[in-house]
């Protein structure tokens, strides 16, 4: 793979709470914002995640931030069906095998 020169990439430690499967505050407001969207998560690690997602929208809102959500099993056919690959970064298709 091609050496690709990528954004600095953070890591959000302050999400973690008291530790390995324990709910965080955050993480309940977070279930109950992405719920609202349709999106389920689980109460401690994908809650956690998007917490920390949560907080990077509010901070870097001049910024796209991307949560790749992973806990779903729905068939996301139509919507793949109707994307347009190109208006990814290329760099992301080249991360994520959409391109050579």
């Amino acid at each position: 793979m091609p050496d690709i020169d990528l954004p600095d990439i953070s890591l959000e430690e302050g999400f973690y709470g008291e530790g390995y499967g324990h709910p965080l505050k955050a993480g309940q407001e977070a279930t109950e914002v992405f719920g609202r969207r349709g999106i389920k998560l689980e109460p401690t690690y994908t809650a956690k995640a998007a917490a920390a997602v949560l907080q990077q929208c509010t901070t870097h809102s001049e910024k796209s931030v991307l949560y790749w959500h992973t806990y779903n099993s729905a068939d996301m056919g139509k919507f793949l069906a109707n994307a347009d690959i190109n208006s990814i970064p290329v760099e992301l298709r080249r991360t994520a095998g959409l391109t050579n």
